[in-house]
């Protein structure tokens, strides 16, 4: 699956020529224990102002990180806005057990440009925005009720600079109702 958007216009006064391609290539292994891999790539690209680069919109709902696409992103602009970058991402999903769902990911991130070169935080040479790991549990208790637990990490690439560069970790337990 893929979705490819252009944007064209005028957003506070600048003018906004931008691209953002979201992607996912993915085996089933079609066993029983529902194996899959996966391989996804993700860009933005835009001007290098902030109001010019690929805005996500409504699209900013933590599709593939919450720890990422509302924490870190922010150090840059809004939540889900960091404007300028190449997301390659693999994984691997697994059913154990017939009520039980297990899933990996891992995914390194790089800059397509510096719109942040100069600002406090941030170097002006570095490509390498960070790598992010996940890994998830989900558990369905009945047709209506499922839980999940979800950890993640980020280790900061070069494209912060050291007052920016530690570690990032994000876990997160969900209790699902579903009518």
């Amino acid at each position: 699956r893929g979705e490819l958007a252009y944007q064209w216009g005028q957003k506070n006064d600048v003018q906004i020529s931008a691209i953002g391609f979201n992607g996912r290539m993915k085996y089933l292994f079609k066993d029983a224990r529902s194996h899959s891999v996966h391989l996804d790539y993700e860009y933005r690209q835009g001007d290098s102002e902030n109001d010019g680069a690929f805005d996500p919109l409504w699209g900013r709902h933590a599709q593939w990180s919450p720890l990422y696409n509302d924490s870190v992103s922010t150090l840059e602009e809004p939540i889900d806005y960091s404007p300028n970058y190449h997301r390659i991402g693999v994984g691997v999903r697994s059913k154990p057990l017939p009520k039980t769902q297990f899933g990996a990911d891992y995914n390194i991130l790089f800059s397509d440009r510096h719109p942040n070169s100069g600002r406090a935080g941030f170097t002006s040479d570095g490509d390498l925005r960070g790598q992010l790991g996940r890994a998830f549990v989900k558990y369905k208790i009945n047709e209506h009720i499922s839980t999940r637990l979800l950890g993640e990490v980020f280790f900061p690439g070069n494209y912060y600079d050291d007052s920016r560069n530690d570690v990032a970790t994000f876990a997160q337990f969900q209790l699902i109702f579903n009518w």
